[in-house]
């Protein structure tokens, strides 16, 4: 641990991924037990969640496979889905092939269906494809509203996904002088809130602290953070003249509802999560940080 340069770093990485490697391996030897004792259960393994989900998959298949198990595996999309989106998460064939994916693949609603249904299609992997019950809709949003009639009294609204850099990035496309796109702090007075409605993962006192070490955004904009469980998602769409996305695939579903959708490519790696139905949206505009 300790030989030549970095050696504090080393032992850093190596003891995180040793514990990762531990809990994948207890994962997997839990999964085999519970799976062999179990009598026509349906296992369901959260896509998502990278470290956890291959081990729990790759238990239940090995169950299926060699004990001839009546239960069956499934895959949980959690957000909604489409195809730019990060490649480990899209099926291949090879993993459906040792029964990675399982027999369904559930998906949070009609648009990301279709597109994980054109996905397959392309890819010629066979396996059904579902949309969960309400009782498995991750935001609760997606299902019919009473209330949903549109009352724009807010200007900008930001909705971020699981980092603060999202966040950022977002502000930066607004404040940044550089922007080659579109500068919307024209269309703020100094009187204005920006809102904020964070991920879940995220809370106002670090977001404000992460904003503060940026010095292309300007110490006097004011915030207001919308709490997401009093307001759905749906209102907070509906209640603003425009909505900024980072990499949160919410973008769909605010470009389909028909809120004026600013998508801001926070990343090198990937391209906005736009399916491929709404790239040339009307009410679309994708703009850079810088």
């Amino acid at each position: 641990t300790f030989k030549n340069g970095y050696s504090l770093l080393k032992f850093w990485v190596g003891w995180k991924k040793g514990a990762e490697i531990f809990y994948s391996i207890l994962i997997y030897n839990s999964l085999i037990s519970l799976a062999k004792k179990s009598n026509k259960c349906e296992f369901i393994s959260w896509h998502e969640n990278q470290i956890t989900n291959r081990s729990f998959s790759l238990a239940i298949s090995y169950v299926k496979r060699n004990y001839l198990s009546s239960s069956t595996l499934s895959s949980y999309n959690g957000t909604l889905f489409t195809q730019e989106t990060k490649k480990q998460f899209l099926p291949l064939n090879s993993e459906f092939k040792i029964g990675f994916w399982g027999e369904t693949y559930y998906v949070q609603d009609l648009g990301s269906l279709a597109e994980m249904k054109s996905y397959l299609k392309r890819e010629n992997i066979k396996i059904n494809t579902k949309i969960v019950p309400t009782s498995m809709l991750r935001i609760k949003s997606l299902a019919p509203e009473k209330d949903s009639k549109p009352l724009v009294s807010r200007k900008l609204t930001i909705i971020t996904h699981a980092s603060y850099w999202d966040l950022i990035a977002c502000l930066l496309s607004i404040f940044c002088k550089k922007n080659r796109n579109y500068s919307f702090h024209k269309e703020l007075d100094c009187k204005e809130k920006i809102f904020i409605r964070l991920h879940p993962s995220l809370n106002k006192k670090n977001a404000l602290r992460e904003i503060k070490k940026i010095q292309e955004i300007p110490n006097s904009v004011k915030y207001e953070f919308i709490e997401y469980n009093k307001e759905s998602l749906l209102n907070t769409l509906k209640n603003s003249k425009y909505c900024f996305f980072g990499v949160s695939t919410y973008v769909n579903y605010a470009i389909e509802v028909g809120t004026n959708v600013i998508s801001v490519q926070t990343s090198h790696i990937i391209k906005s999560p736009i399916k491929l139905e709404l790239k040339n949206a009307s009410n679309l505009l994708i703009i850079d940080p810088w």
